[in-house]
Parts: structure tokens; C-alpha cells; sequence
């Protein structure tokens, strides 16, 4: 799978980005950056033509934690033989 632009859409107070139409035969590892300053959730799903998969989630911060500044996560991907959109999102 190449690299893909994101298109981005605002909901209400939220951010919400969702890639092109993608398809993978194989396994892949999604590598993002992720910067949520206060407890808002944020996760990833994958969009299917009827249905999503969640496929991470944002940690939950510990009493008195603070976010940290711009963190990396990766998340490991099955083979996906029907298109599939992406989609990060804080709502």
C-alpha cells in the first residue's frame, strides 16, 4: 500500500479524517501522530461498505496525568480484501 493523503472534516467541535478508498492484500503497519490536549477520546476504525472496526484507541489518562506532546502509535493490520477507508477521529 502506498502512501495516501488524508482528507480531513470538521464535526461540531471534533476533527474527523478519513483516507481515499484503500485496499491491501497483504498486512501492513498504520503509523501515525496523535497530539489530544485534554481527555477527549480519540481512536481509529476501519470503515467497511456496512460495518467498522474500531482498531485503536487513544490510552485513557491516570488522575492528575497530562497528555503528552505529539506521540507516536502504530497499529498492525490484517490483510484487507475489500475496500476500506481509514478513519481518525476525536468524537
Amino acid at each position: 500500500m502506498d502512501n495516501r493523503k488524508l482528507y480531513s472534516m470538521r464535526i461540531g467541535g471534533g476533527i474527523e479524517l478519513i483516507t481515499p478508498t484503500l485496499v491491501s492484500d497483504r498486512p501492513f503497519c498504520l503509523t501515525f501522530w496523535y497530539f489530544i490536549k485534554d481527555s477527549n477520546e480519540f481512536r481509529v476504525d476501519l470503515h467497511f461498505e456496512n460495518n467498522k472496526t474500531t482498531i485503536w484507541r487513544r490510552p485513557e489518562l491516570g488522575l492528575g496525568e497530562v497528555s503528552k506532546p505529539w506521540t507516536e502509535a502504530r497499529v498492525d493490520v490484517e490483510a484487507q480484501p475489500n475496500t476500506f477507508k481509514v478513519r481518525y477521529s476525536d468524537s
